[in-house]
């Protein structure tokens, strides 16, 4: 992510998911086998749901350890390695026509699960997803344009979240 990125925050628009749709056939056909899974995951993924206009696509691979050919087959996609946290999750971002975050992270790991775990209770819970946009709308109207200070106040709230539907199910 950019730091000169600014936040700018839209309203449902039906084609997110079919971008997605799109997107995720050409990352499985660069990927290949190596490629887990891929879901679409944040707000986008969720109908109804104010969101800033990226698509934020997790795909789930075994290990993190990309070679220099998978690398060269996402640039060639327009995407470029902006994060890497180690052993966690390499953040792959496309700036073009179509907005991307492109999260790669461990199958099945805690990243994994969290972000599969927001979006379905988000999904499942309109209240809560309603309340969501309402803080992301407040923290825009408040100043915060940042992106790396609007990732950090939106933390808090997809945390606690996390922490309650893991506890509801027994993970936590």
């Amino acid at each position: 992510m950019k730091k000169e990125e600014t936040i700018s925050l839209s309203t449902y628009d039906p084609a997110w998911p079919k971008l997605f749709h799109y997107e995720k056939h050409r990352i499985k056909k660069a990927l290949g086998m190596d490629l887990c899974d891929i879901e679409h995951v944040g707000s986008t993924a969720v109908e109804g749901m104010i969101a800033r206009p990226v698509i934020d696509i997790q795909a789930g691979m075994y290990s993190l350890r990309l070679t220099e050919p998978l690398y060269h087959k996402l640039e060639s996609l327009d995407y470029t390695l902006t994060e890497e946290i180690e052993n966690e999750r390499l953040l792959f971002t496309k700036r073009t026509n179509l907005s991307i975050n492109l999260h790669i992270v461990l199958y099945d790991g805690e990243r994994w699960r969290n972000g599969l775990l927001w979006r379905d209770y988000l999904r499942s819970t309109p209240k809560i997803a309603q309340n969501f946009g309402s803080f992301k709308h407040g923290l825009v109207r408040n100043g915060v344009h940042d992106l790396q200070e609007y990732i950090s106040q939106k933390l808090s709230f997809i945390n606690n979240v996390i922490n309650y539907s893991n506890q509801k199910k027994g993970w936590g």
